[in-house]
């Protein structure tokens, strides 16, 4: 699989090219910002970008999101219990003194369990409610996409409306965890981890916690 990351935005969020390196199909995982940097990422690679996956719709996870989704043709994919959400990120972008903010157009509402293929890569959708009421985790084998659930050392937080501290730390080690101590976590912030290291040491969900 092609992974490259790009820091963006002044949340320094993690947006994510991804790609299957047999068919060139690829996707974007959320575009925070810095839209056309990401598309010469994804030209580097020889990408055809038809996707856009949202783990959540916080404005730092979306900004960029019309702008990749008119650029690109590409179908957009969020989980509908995050509706209210993105309706909302023209307030987001006011609360935090910000220019506004396109709302981007949902072309599939995912689901638990769902299947979401880039070319021969099948991303597995998990719903991991707390940071955010529609939060999805979308893993691939030995990598997950993991937004703002877990971070190395941490967690999402959970003091915004329409979160909880309870279901995050539940869907974390019932889902996250259990895909097993190898999968290598790529969150929207900061540096990957894998489920190893967070499941032994993180002091919010760790074996200590």
């Amino acid at each position: 699989m092609i992974v490259r990351r790009l820091v963006v935005g002044p949340f320094e969020e993690n947006s994510y090219v991804v790609g299957d390196e047999a068919t060139k199909e690829g996707a974007l995982i959320d575009p925070g910002g810095e839209v056309d940097e990401l598309l010469a990422i994804a030209e580097q690679e020889g990408l055809r970008i038809g996707k856009i996956l949202i783990t959540h719709a916080h404005i730092d996870h979306v900004t960029g999101a019309a702008e990749a989704r008119r650029k690109t043709k590409a179908a957009t994919h969020l989980h509908p219990a995050d509706r209210d959400m993105l309706a909302s990120v023209p307030g987001q972008a006011a609360m935090f003194g910000l220019p506004a903010v396109e709302v981007p157009e949902i072309d599939v509402w995912v689901e638990e369990g769902q299947i979401v293929t880039v070319g021969g890569l099948a991303f597995r959708v998990l719903f991991v409610p707390g940071h955010a009421p529609g939060h999805v985790v979308y893993a691939e084998k030995q990598r997950a996409f993991v937004g703002d659930t877990i971070f190395a050392g941490s967690i999402g937080r959970t003091d915004f409306p329409g979160c909880s501290f309870d279901q995050l730390v539940s869907g974390i080690r019932g889902k996250i965890f259990r895909l097993g101590d190898a999968v290598l976590l790529h969150p929207g912030h900061g540096p990957d981890t894998t489920v190893s290291r967070e499941r032994k040491s993180n002091p919010f969900v760790g074996e200590d916690a």
